[in-house]
């Protein structure tokens, strides 16, 4: 019995190594055909999209179910790590692709204020968000990937074991995809990622949990990587400021903005 049981311990193992493999030769291959096929872009965003809205919606739906039985809930968890093994994949190409973002010029404040609604106007926090993306070097589409798709990954409920958290699956890739948005337009990005994962933060009552933590941590990375742009744009600007000194003002004067939003939005 106890050889049968290691054999069956091995041919596991094996399983294992086997699915890692295939989910990274297909990581790759869907790299390569974004890569080397413009022609299915289109198709392939929309079927990434897909798997991140799936990783959502069914981890939502199996934690609410997940008490009907203990084998329900081992087989719901184990899809899940199925699940989410495979949307890292699509993460890491997705960091990719932002990586490669042809990046437009930033809007004037005239043309970023005209376009604020009226709506938005009554309420200071939705204006200066409406006319940030405004301002936004970052297309349409792009701010679109980030608000629709990867930060409501951050709702993710639930647990895969007793200390492990259903988002600590994704929690690297996303990050990485976060990460490069801030570093693209840290003006617009950061604040409304800051903002979004408030409102994704635990209850009170699970203070200290596992989840918490890695918010935390992921928080301090995009901080941490917004000083040390302010700090790489002030030295450069040092440098210039004899040779152009309007660029140097125009560059502290969005640092400071930057970092006055940043501080109102820890203090709110």
């Amino acid at each position: 019995e106890e050889v049968e049981g290691g054999e069956e311990e091995e041919e596991g193992e094996d399983a294992g190594d086997d699915d890692q493999d295939v989910r990274d030769f297909f990581g790759e291959l869907l790299y390569r055909a974004y890569e080397l096929c413009p022609e299915l872009r289109r198709t392939l965003r929309s079927s990434m999209g897909l798997v991140l809205k799936r990783m959502a919606a069914a981890t939502s739906s199996s934690s609410s179910s997940a008490a009907a039985s203990s084998l329900a809930a081992a087989r719901a968890g184990a899809r899940h790590r199925n699940l989410a093994l495979g949307t890292c994949r699509v993460l890491r190409v997705i960091a990719a692709i932002i990586r490669g973002f042809s990046l437009g010029k930033a809007g004037s404040a005239s043309s970023s204020s005209s376009s604020v609604s009226p709506r938005s106007k009554q309420d200071p926090t939705a204006a200066a968000a409406a006319a940030a993306a405004a301002a936004s070097r970052l297309s349409s589409s792009h701010r679109a990937l980030l608000l629709e798709l990867l930060l409501p990954l951050h709702a993710v409920p639930g647990k895969v074991s007793h200390s492990e958290p259903a988002l600590s699956l994704i929690y690297h890739p996303l990050v990485e995809c976060l990460v490069e948005f801030v570093r693209h337009d840290p003006a617009w990005a950061l604040p409304t990622i800051l903002r979004r994962i408030l409102m994704y933060w635990p209850h009170a009552s699970a203070g200290n949990s596992p989840k918490e933590i890695l918010m935390v941590q992921e928080l301090s990375t995009l901080l941490e990587l917004a000083h040390q742009q302010n700090e790489n744009g002030g030295n450069d600007n040092d440098d210039a400021g004899g040779k152009t000194p309007s660029a140097s003002s125009t560059s502290s004067t969005s640092s400071t903005s930057s970092s006055a939003s940043t501080s109102h939005l820890l203090q709110a």
